[in-house]
């Protein structure tokens, strides 16, 4: 729903006061990519602001539906996003279609996207993924989980000619699967001895003496920091909470301290469980 009275109000608020529309930050951020080469995109963003301005990825917008926490709420389309009177909602929904997220090169798709937020992708039930710009924080299935940052990830569409009955076309398929197999594996196994080497390399340049004097790190606390180290910067709450025996209690004090001290951030995987993220990793790369 579109109109021209929230911008004009956009405009006034903005004369009146410089700290009125508030830039937003997303919660939540979901790529699914279509075999066409469309994207659905959906994103959640908290905020206590009247006015919101939201920025989209892509420059073209389908389907556009604005919900706030009881109504659909007003906007206006804006330069790289849309201005939203969120009346009072505390959560804005967001989801649209794209087609300005990938590009066909031959049988190979590419998805591209730039965040500053860990999103999902949840890719067609047939791709198989030919290359990654960076190891997922999770896969499962069709589904990646992403860190923030450039990402890029191509993939080849198994089931292009399944209805094809010819002798030429299913030479194709077998080609392609054959390819496909072969990328992937090829993936897997640098991504595996990457994953390795990093690990190997963090845990010779950490010295986390030096972090624990420095924010006088509590016992359980340095044990969270070196298991992180030992699993390559990246584990899961509870995983980590089970294998230094917490309770969850103190597990949770303890991962929220970390985080206020910069040590670690938390974030949510796309089962909705909070894994940790070691930071010191990133001032070392």
């Amino acid at each position: 729903m579109k109109g021209r009275g929230i911008l004009i109000a956009f405009i006034f608020l903005l004369l009146s006061s410089p700290f009125v529309v508030a830039q937003s930050q997303i919660s939540e951020l979901t790529f699914v990519v279509y075999r066409d080469g469309y994207v659905g995109v959906s994103l959640s963003v908290s905020t206590n602001d009247t006015y919101v301005f939201i920025p989209l990825f892509g420059e073209h917008w389908e389907n556009l539906a604005v919900i706030g926490d009881n109504d659909v709420l007003t906007y206006e389309t804006m330069d790289g996003g849309i201005l939203v009177s969120t009346f009072n909602s505390s959560l804005v929904y967001i989801s649209y279609y794209t087609s300005d997220l990938t590009y066909k090169s031959g049988p190979v798709w590419t998805f591209n996207v730039s965040t500053n937020v860990p999103f999902k992708v949840v890719l067609p039930e047939d791709a198989v993924i030919v290359e990654l710009s960076e190891i997922p924080l999770n896969i499962e299935e069709n589904t990646l989980l992403m860190s923030e940052g450039n990402q890029t990830i191509s993939y080849i569409l198994t089931n292009v000619y399944k209805n094809s009955n010819s002798q030429e076309s299913s030479s194709y398929i077998l080609y392609i699967v054959l390819l496909a197999a072969l990328a992937a594996s090829v993936v897997l196994v640098l991504m595996f001895r990457e994953r390795r080497r990093k690990r190997g390399s963090y845990m010779e340049v950490i010295d986390i003496s030096q972090y624990v004097e420095k924010y006088d790190l509590k016992r359980e606390e340095e044990e969270v920091i070196r298991y992180l180290i030992e699993n390559g910067g990246v584990a899961k709450q509870s995983e980590i909470r089970k294998a230094l025996k917490l309770p969850k209690t103190t597990m949770w004090r303890l991962s929220n301290r970390l985080e206020r001290q910069g040590l670690v951030k938390i974030f949510k995987n796309e089962r909705g469980e909070n894994v940790l993220q070691l930071l010191l990793m990133e001032n070392t790369k």
